[in-house]
């Protein structure tokens, strides 16, 4: 890469040892273990919005490791910034540990783990496999595994001043990467800072998003390459901005290795992301048996009617592939009711071990990406489209069953089916359908299947040690008991 006439040659870091795991995870290794065989040290994890300057974060951090003076004629570069902004380097999850050399800034060994930035311009199904990556990350075998974490740097840069959908997004998202004994490791840590006074407007808006920030830092690593000027007025603030960020370095690194943080394993973020990763195949395999549902639906309505049209032989043949059809949608019922209750159950689960107690809302997020492809009409954008609206129904599903209701997408056009004759029923944890007398509805009113659905969750959620407020258990239609929320 050509470098600008203002800017200091780079010097590339040569890793004593290199490990890679799968397609998507490395690991690379400084230096010579002062401890033991596959010492990791202290642990900071860095997580963030795309753009936020994590890679030149990290890149300051190893030049202040690595005792980089001001006046030196150099600058170590681990990350190609260029290169991760065109195609982002940080895809991957890497981890590099330092050990500790006579020369270094720090008293033990340090290993930053750099992650894929949040709501890329790849879409959300990017986000969605940054999970697996962190999961896989963590729960890989080899010299090197990470088993503990001491600090969470949330990346975000000052200008993220205000808490808009794309902000809750993030936020949400961190959270819920994270089990709820993390809590007190997490810090903000905010670039593209012009001076050292506290960034009130992203220490609110992180406190408004419900993250439990105990320090912040701050750096400005605009100039690290930049080689001293000539000037003299010039070089006086590139000095000031040399040091300002050096101390920041100084303060998170000497935090990091001393006491401030204590040692937190990753056991419950480990539980928690394989709950979040049974939890989004669960939902995905709730999502298609509502589409196959409602077409087995429609089938039927066309069905019975043509039935009802047909002479006595054609009503026998029409009857039994109606009947046939009836098992298969009841069937689909059945399994439908199955998922809602595993969903529910991750999600109760996540309730009690994760950081974040709600699964993340991210409908607001979604209806801004679908705002953004309807305006910009790019080639795919139908297609990006449909996508879009398939995973805003899922987060629908996932918020209703959060607040303890019944996915039942089907109950207006059943109620219909049940005036002309045909009924879905509900017995036990089963489904089945029956064919009787339109003027029988009279006798037996339609059941509202959200409400059958919606009992079954208040079992679970009575074994949960939860104490709901006034307004979260609410008597509806024949004094059943309907919302009992998971907050």
């Amino acid at each position: 890469m050509a470098l600008a006439e203002d800017q200091l040659p780079r010097k590339k870091l040569t890793p004593n040892k290199i490990i890679t795991v799968g397609e998507h995870l490395r690991k690379f290794v400084f230096g010579e273990s002062p401890s033991h065989k596959g010492y990791v040290g202290k642990v900071i994890l860095l997580v963030g919005i795309t753009g936020a300057g994590k890679s030149t974060l990290v890149n300051s951090f190893v030049n202040h490791l690595l005792v980089v003076k001001f006046l030196d004629n150099f600058r170590y570069e681990l990350i190609e910034e260029e290169k991760a902004q065109v195609n982002s380097q940080t895809k991957f999850v890497t981890s590099y540990t330092f050990h500790t050399v006579d020369s270094s800034n720090v008293s033990d060994t340090v290993t930053i783990i750099d992650t894929p930035g949040l709501a890329d311009t790849d879409g959300i199904e990017e986000d969605k496999k940054l999970f697996a990556k962190i999961r896989n990350f963590f729960e890989s075998k080899d010299e090197f595994s990470i088993n503990e974490v001491h600090l969470i740097g949330i990346v975000v840069p000052i200008s993220r001043i205000r808490l808009d959908a794309t902000e809750k997004y993030v936020y949400n998202q961190i959270l819920s990467l994270f089990g709820n004994d993390v809590a007190e490791n997490v810090s903000l840590v905010v670039t593209h800072m012009d001076g050292s006074k506290e960034p009130k407007h992203a220490l609110n808006a992180a406190k408004t998003a419900g993250i439990p920030i105990s320090a912040w830092y701050g750096f400005n690593n605009a100039t690290l390459y930049d080689k001293p000027s000539a000037a003299k007025e010039e070089v006086y603030f590139q000095e000031r901005s040399w040091k300002l960020r050096t101390d920041q370095c100084h303060k998170l690194m000497n935090d990091l290795t001393s006491s401030k943080w204590k040692t937190v394993s990753l056991v419950l973020t480990k539980d928690v992301l394989e709950h979040r990763s049974r939890l989004e195949e669960n939902m995905k395999n709730l999502q298609e048996k509502v589409k196959q549902g409602s077409i087995k639906l429609v089938h039927l309505e066309q069905l019975y009617e043509e039935k009802q049209k047909s002479d006595i032989r054609g009503k026998t043949h029409l009857k039994n592939a109606l009947q046939g059809l009836m098992v298969e949608f009841a069937r689909e019922m059945t399994q439908m009711h199955k998922l809602t209750i595993q969903a529910h159950e991750c999600l109760s689960k996540l309730y009690e071990i994760g950081l974040q107690k709600n699964s993340p809302d991210i409908v607001e997020y979604l209806d801004l990406l679908t705002k953004r492809e309807e305006l910009s009409s790019e080639p795919g954008y139908e297609k990006r489209l449909e996508h879009l609206r398939e995973i805003r129904v899922v987060a629908k599903y996932l918020k209703k069953m959060q607040f303890g209701e019944g996915v039942f997408p089907f109950d207006n056009m059943l109620q219909e089916l049940d005036k002309k004759g045909l009924r879905l029923i509900k017995a036990e944890d089963e489904f089945y359908m029956e064919l009787h007398k339109p003027q029988a509805r009279m006798r037996q009113k339609h059941p509202d299947f959200s409400v059958c659905l919606c009992a079954s969750l208040i079992v679970i959620a009575m074994d949960r040690e939860w104490t709901p407020s006034e307004d979260e258990v609410q008597p509806k239609d024949q004094g059943v008991t309907l919302n009992r929320r998971l907050v």
